[in-house]
């Protein structure tokens, strides 16, 4: 397959040399992928490539034969380099004068470690660092990661700053000029500055790595690297129905300073301060449901956007959750509800454990307000927690119908007089719910779907269920299974709101 995708790529850009618009061109080749490499198959190593041999010609460092693996990286070594040769010989169009390769962006890389070698040990292929494929070590995750941008970004240099394939997405907009919305690549950083710099600057945002499969580990392990560290997850955070689960816990497994050991040959190197803050902030990363800053702007809602969570109707009681101010002081001005599109449905059962045929999806549009109205009037409260016992500071009742104010998806009503919110200081919100009346809220618990996005001066300290009235008394909201108290963190229902007062 290797001579075709090199045609191929190479037709396309001589198609551009036409063209006026700016091109993107994604080459993925097949090599490397030993264990497709069936004789005469599809993936097999070609004699040649574009004219020069391949089968049986790569070579060791000590000059003996380095097989058809050898040969496959041989091949992508030729097809690369006949790619960038394609660029130096044509004409841009869109700059008079100018070759392709002055004004394009090139990016060599890979998606994972080598497929071949020791599960647990280190490895040649991966440069001699610890694990293969589908391990969380540095060899299995750990790839070559070549950049060139003339003028911009030359070569001959070596950037240590940290970057994940995730991050490709934010990057490429800011090259394209591109202002990410706060749906789009949540989990992607922009990295340009940190490419393009003389000096290079240190990049801790963290980053998120999966998966795991097979021992000594579970398949669901998360790992999160900030800097120079890194923290292996016991499993059960990202899977919480996994055999021999924490259940939705955080709890460190294994610590690793990258700069004193590189090859991580000790199986868990203890931090146990830095493994836990390291720990706290992979849950909140992954509970909300975004890892990089979405710049949300302060306005008068303090749930923005409504994510895509399952559609649940399923508990008596009160749901809400427990929220913290980040900032000054703000005003309440009114308490409201969520209000679902009467053709929506759940996608699947309320404490069902999900699967790949029950993705979550996005409410269904309603621009008017046309297809809303609640089936019953519900109470929304607004509780001081750190009180003892914790204190009712509001309460409204939103009346069943159309009748309450419609704001995007939200009813609201205003209250007689606005309430001040002080910052540090814990509050709940709660609304009233009785299991099958009709009005569903938003499970705090997402599958694949985008989650709720808060107003950024609010911080979520997590979901709660109040049984009879019992503020002192709160609950997690019902899942498949009783789970760890960590699952509730970071994650609100969408069901009761507020506005804030504007300055």
């Amino acid at each position: 397959m290797g001579p075709v995708y090199l045609r191929e790529a190479q037709a396309f850009l001589q198609r551009q040399a036409r063209a006026k618009e700016p091109f993107f061109l994604y080459y993925v080749p097949n090599a490397n992928h030993y264990q497709r490499n069936e004789k005469d198959g599809d993936y097999a190593v070609p004699k040649t490539i574009d004219g020069e041999a391949v089968k049986g010609v790569s070579r060791l460092n000590d000059g003996t034969p380095a097989g058809d693996r050898g040969d496959m990286i041989l091949e992508n070594d030729i097809a690369f380099g006949k790619l960038l040769a394609t660029l130096r010989d044509t004409e841009d169009p869109r700059w008079p004068s100018h070759r392709l390769i002055e004004n394009t962006l090139i990016i060599f890389t890979s998606d994972n470690g080598p497929n071949v070698g020791d599960n647990l040990g280190r490895n040649r292929e991966s440069g001699g660092l610890r694990g293969k494929k589908a391990k969380l070590w540095e060899g299995g995750i750990r790839v070559p990661f070549l950049v060139y941008w003339k003028d911009k970004i030359e070569g001959g240099t070596l950037n240590e700053s940290i970057v994940s394939l995730t991050d490709l997405y934010a990057t490429l907009a800011t090259v394209t000029g591109h202002q990410l919305a706060s749906h789009e690549a949540q989990d992607s950083h922009d990295c340009l500055v940190h490419w393009t710099a003389k000096t290079l600057k240190p990049d801790l945002r963290p980053r998120v790595f999966f998966c795991h499969l097979g021992p000594p580990f579970s398949n669901d392990t998360l790992v999160i690297r900030k800097g120079a560290h890194k923290l292996l997850v016991e499993g059960g955070l990202a899977l919480p129905s996994i055999r021999d689960s924490h259940l939705g816990a955080a709890v460190p497994r294994a610590f690793f300073d990258l700069e004193q050991n590189l090859y991580e040959d000790d199986e868990v190197e203890t931090n146990p301060i830095l493994a836990k803050q390291l720990a706290a902030e992979l849950l909140e990363i992954h509970n909300r449901g975004h890892a990089r800053d979405l710049n949300l702007k302060p306005g008068p809602a303090l749930i923005q956007t409504e994510g895509w969570h399952n559609l649940r109707n399923d508990v008596t009681g009160e749901i809400g959750f427990e929220f913290t101010l980040t900032a000054k002081a703000k005003r309440v001005t009114h308490l409201g509800l969520w209000d679902d599109h009467d053709r929506d449905q759940p996608i699947r059962s309320a404490r069902a454990i999900p699967d790949e045929t029950q993705r979550d999806q996005p409410s269904l549009p309603d621009p008017k307000g046309r297809r809303r109205g609640l089936k019953t009037a519900h109470t929304v409260r607004l509780i001081a927690v750190d009180t003892t016992p914790p204190t009712e500071i509001a309460r409204v009742t939103v009346p069943e119908g159309t009748k309450a104010e419609l704001e995007g998806a939200f009813r609201y009503i205003a209250l007689s007089k606005p309430i001040a919110l002080q910052p540090n200081q814990r509050y709940a919100l709660l609304t009233t719910t009785t299991a099958g009346d009709g009005d569903h809220f938003k499970s705090p618990d997402a599958f694949d779907g985008l989650s709720p996005l808060v107003h950024p001066y609010v911080n979520i300290v997590r979901s709660l269920l109040i049984r009879n009235g019992h503020l002192s008394q709160p609950q997690p909201i019902p899942s498949f299974s009783d789970l760890s108290p960590d699952h509730s963190r970071h994650r609100l229902p969408v069901g009761p709101t507020l506005k804030f007062a504007q300055p």
